[in-house]
């Protein structure tokens, strides 16, 4: 299957959104209850998908903040020599630049979010080493 750059299944569920609409507008003008449910139902899926996806976003660009913060207060206090606060950062940087590939891309579905969460875990458990390594 030829993806042309992106990855199967990436946004699945955006499609459906104007679809939801549709049934719901065509739904109106018929009696039966179940359809209207139906609509309803779908309509509430994609809306939580699509909630759940911009809140994991906001979730990584909180993580990495954090993350800086950190890195520059260990710096800052010596528990950190400068040359691995910069290899740090420079990890983080990529980590952003990834988040706002994938954001601009449309591409931030479970994979890349989970993606970007590992790395952001391999970059805070390099920062723990280059810690203790200095203490």
């Amino acid at each position: 299957m030829e993806t042309q750059g992106k990855r199967p299944f990436t946004n699945l569920f955006e499609p459906l959104i104007p679809a939801t609409f549709a049934i719901l507008i065509a739904c109106e003008n018929l009696r039966g209850v179940g359809v209207k449910k139906f609509a309803s139902f779908l309509l509430a899926l994609v809306m939580m998908v699509m909630f759940t996806t911009s809140a994991a976003r906001a979730e990584i660009a909180s993580s990495i903040q954090l993350q800086q913060d950190q890195i520059v207060s260990d710096l800052k206090s010596g528990f950190l020599k400068p040359s691995d606060a910069q290899v740090l950062l420079q990890h983080l940087d990529r980590i952003k630049s990834e988040l706002k590939r994938a954001k601009s891309d449309g591409q931030i579905n479970h994979y890349e979010t989970e993606k970007l969460n590992r790395m952001l875990y391999e970059n805070a458990i390099a920062h723990q080493r280059s810690r203790k390594q200095r203490k």
